[in-house]
């Protein structure tokens, strides 16, 4: 402001402006600012020019004049009191909608209290039945595992009498045998196996042995009766061990034949005929002694597996041939059975009297839910007496609860179910692959021991003819002996091979007419060429190498050639010496020793080949630059 009171006094010297009104400062410093200072205003009344007073006056007339126009009112008065009327009846309408809602939710709320109080006491009597039910169940059980144990004691008791009752008869049977013996034999005779059966079957031991307490049968036979049963008994279990092979072997896919028992039909033919031939009482008394005297064989048979001491007792015995027999005992094929029999025993004594606890439990919730929905059904009727809309919406309403309630419980034991038969399965399962596993491991020890099995006959049969190899092997190590001394002219025929290469790559000078690699190419268009040429095909001479190499390299072979016939000659005199068969193993061994000297040569020409080419190059490539010499020399 200061800067633009200094600005308006330089600008117009003779202004004064304290005596200037507000609007022309304003004017002023608006002017100041849009030229000089080069300010553009921007807005809608940026350039409009300030209102005066005036303008104001207008302004308020004009509001005057339009409030002073509204005042006066031509609507219709009775529609208006008709509208009011309508509204007033809807609000107390309302009012008493509002008031019918409440009174509903509560309502509502108390039988909320009412079921939960009836949800309440229902889990009480239903845990109360539950413990009832499982005291009478486990009560149950007692009373039978009771009576089960006085049986078996009363069993026992019966067992015991008849033992003391068989005890007594044989004690008799003794002293009326030794008396009868004594009264019969002589004095320097002692009694006889024969004479004993003789005695036995006198008529006064017959009728002592057949009134003993009142049984049916002597003692120590059977009857009629118990010995087909026996039999009958013995020829199902065949069967079925035949049915469980059959079934075994074919998870395992391996076939064993397997002797063929009696049908199906001759079983049944047979039990037909014991049961139209003995009364049912000496049928049941002949299947418990049966049952007993298998239980026993049983008890016995699994009373007597050790595992560790079959492992321990497990040998082989080696025979001639180099077959290996298994002298161990073979180990039984009911391991463990007693203890499975009674594990599957109590499970299925568990299950048993967890199905009658559910049973008891299930019969006791329906009857308790049916007097429930009864007095449910009762308290609604007379709680929405004269309302048959809310009292069937409570019933639907009770019932989707019940059905969910169901549905939920359902679920969960099927969730329950699922998990138990999925865990069942994986341990059978992991069961049956312990099985697989083993019998792998068993057809793998079966076939190692097959594999080490062939391995010792082969070393049996290899040590058969280790003396005819150790005289073959005394023969070919006399022959090497023999031959040795032929080692070193090898040696010296292949030792200039190793001196070529120094030779090539030394610093001597060698003449440029020698280094052309034309030398021998065209020799058979030159005079004498053709027996140059044969001579060359003859000794299997190359054309890349020089031509002073011909005359050692036939001289060579003229050594060779001369060292092979008195080297054939001194072979033909051994051969004499030792024999034919001797002679082919010499052949044999000369023609491997000329094998290795050719792939030796081989060696060292594929070693010296590529030199040669290397320096031939080297060579050509200097003449190049040699007769680029030349001819620059030339031209200058």
């Amino acid at each position: 402001m200061a800067a633009a009171r200094r600005r308006t006094d330089q600008s117009d010297g003779s202004l004064d402006i304290d005596a200037l009104s507000p609007e022309q400062l304003a004017e002023n410093l608006r002017r100041w600012a849009v030229e000089e200072m080069r300010f553009r205003p921007q807005g809608r009344y940026v350039n409009a020019p300030l209102p005066t007073a005036d303008d104001f006056k207008t302004t308020r007339h004009k509001l005057l004049h339009k409030q002073s126009s509204n005042t006066s009112s031509k609507g219709d008065r009775s529609t208006r009191e008709k509208l009011e009327a309508e509204h007033t009846q809807v609000n107390r309408e309302m009012v008493e909608l509002r008031s019918k809602i409440m009174n509903m939710h509560k309502e509502i709320k108390q039988l909320e209290v009412d079921i939960l109080r009836t949800e309440q006491a229902y889990s009480d009597i239903f845990e109360e039945i539950s413990s009832l039910n499982q005291k009478s169940a486990l009560l149950s059980a007692y009373s039978q595992q009771c009576r089960n144990i006085g049986a078996a004691y009363q069993e026992l008791t019966n067992q015991i009498q008849g033992r003391v009752d068989v005890y007594q008869d044989i004690q008799r049977f003794q002293v009326l045998i030794g008396v009868f013996i004594t009264s019969t034999r002589k004095a320097s005779q002692e009694p006889t196996y024969y004479e004993v059966q003789h005695h036995i079957d006198q008529p006064i031991v017959s009728n002592l042995l057949s009134g003993t307490s009142g049984r049916s049968t002597p003692l120590g036979l059977e009857s009629a009766c118990t010995r087909a049963v026996r039999e009958t008994c013995d020829a199902i279990k065949a069967y079925l061990k035949q049915v469980y092979e059959e079934e075994f072997y074919d998870d395992i896919e391996q076939s064993k034949p397997i002797k063929d028992p009696k049908s199906k039909d001759q079983l049944w033919t047979e039990v037909e005929m014991i049961l139209a031939q003995h009364p049912p009482w000496k049928i049941l008394s002949s299947l418990i002694v049966t049952s007993q005297d298998t239980a026993n064989e049983l008890r016995d048979l699994t009373s007597r597996i050790n595992l560790k001491r079959d492992a321990e007792e497990l040998k082989f015995l080696y025979e001639k041939g180099g077959k290996l027999t298994d002298k161990s005992t073979p180990p039984t094929l009911f391991q463990s059975v007693h203890q499975l029999i009674e594990e599957e025993q109590a499970l299925h004594f568990q299950r048993f009297l967890a199905a009658e606890k559910a049973m008891n439990e299930a019969w006791k919730g329906r009857s308790k839910l049916k007097s429930l929905n009864h007095e449910m059904e009762n308290r609604l009727s007379s709680r929405y007496r004269g309302m048959p809309g809310s009292n069937d919406l409570a019933r639907a309403l009770y019932q989707c609860e019940l059905e969910v309630a169901a549905s939920q419980a359902s679920l969960e034991y099927l969730h329950r179910a699922a998990s138990r038969l999925t865990q069942a399965l994986r341990e059978r399962k992991s069961a049956l692959e312990t099985v697989r596993s083993k019998h792998r491991q068993i057809q793998d020890f079966e076939k190692l021991a097959q594999s080490k099995q062939s391995v010792i006959q082969a070393l049996v049969k290899q040590n058969s003819i280790a003396q005819e190899k150790l005289e073959q092997l005394k023969l070919e190590k006399n022959g090497a002996t023999k031959f040795s001394p032929y080692s070193v002219i090898i040696l010296c025929k292949v030792s200039p091979l190793t001196k070529t290469p120094p030779i090539i790559f030394s610093d001597q000078r060698v003449p440029v007419d020698e280094l052309s690699i034309y030398r021998l190419d065209r020799v058979r268009d030159r005079p004498g060429g053709a027996g140059v040429s044969a001579l060359l095909d003859k000794l299997a001479f190359p054309l890349y190498k020089a031509p002073e190499e011909l005359l050692p390299k036939a001289i060579e072979v003229t050594q060779d050639i001369e060292d092979t016939a008195a080297l054939v000659q001194r072979k033909q005199r051994d051969l004499n010496e030792v024999g034919g068969a001797t002679a082919d193993r010499a052949v044999n061994h000369l023609n491997s020793l000329r094998n290795e000297v050719t792939h030796q040569d081989r060696v060292a020409l594929d070693q010296l080949l590529p030199r040669v080419n290397e320096s031939l190059a080297k060579a050509t490539r200097a003449l190049s630059d040699c007769i680029n010499t030349k001819d620059s020399a030339n031209s200058w």
